[in-house]
């Protein structure tokens, strides 16, 4: 399905180096991930974050009264994740089926994890699963398949086209895709996909 297990080992290891790329904004996805979805999620409540990391995307929905769960394979990243204090951090693999009950949240949202994954069709039907009718599903994917590489770890980014995730959201409609800027590497600009999706309400 993808390299998961890499990646809890890789952000275990490199929390440190992840945490102090955003401080020098070096990483921007996050925060350029929540100025675009802004718009469609003011009425958003309840709020899951998948892939929490160190929790620079829920900073500012927590800043923003929303009750912010977040979910996360590394024990390191949710560390940190933890000092910008969402209602709740859960330690979880978007591989498996997620801990929470059918229509549970008004925003299911997800920065920079489900590149990851090749196959991300049953985490993305999971994420479509958990939504309210009405709600919305937010993410990013890498626009070209790339390779984050450092002195201790490599990983794989995997990169999806429309027609694969609208066919696994079947039963919500996409309303927003635009392009981010997600990193600075090595001078170089590295660029992720938002797709903002919103739930059938059952009257459709």
């Amino acid at each position: 399905m993808g390299n998961h297990s890499n990646v809890s080992e890789y952000y275990d290891l490199e929390g440190e180096i992840y945490e102090a790329d955003a401080a020098n904004a070096e990483y921007q996805a996050p925060q350029n991930f929540v100025t675009e979805i802004k718009p469609f999620i003011k009425n958003a409540n309840m709020v899951l974050d998948i892939g929490i990391g160190t929790g620079l995307s829920s900073l500012v929905l927590v800043s923003e009264g929303k009750q912010v769960c977040g979910l996360d394979l590394s024990k390191k990243l949710l560390i940190y994740a933890k000092r910008r204090k969402p209602a709740n951090l859960i330690l979880g693999d978007l591989t498996k089926p997620l801990p929470f009950r059918n229509s549970s949240f008004d925003l299911v949202a997800s920065c920079a994890t489900l590149n990851y994954y090749n196959d991300i069709g049953k985490p993305l039907q999971e994420m479509q699963r958990i939504t309210k009718a009405g709600g919305i599903i937010a993410f990013t994917t890498s626009k070209t398949g790339l390779r984050l590489q450092t002195p201790k770890r490599s990983i794989r980014f995997f990169s999806h086209n429309s027609s694969y995730l609208e066919e696994h959201l079947d039963e919500a409609d996409l309303i927003l895709y635009t392009d981010i800027l997600a990193h600075l590497l090595e001078g170089k600009q590295i660029y992720y996909s938002v797709y903002v999706f919103k739930k059938w309400n059952g009257k459709n």
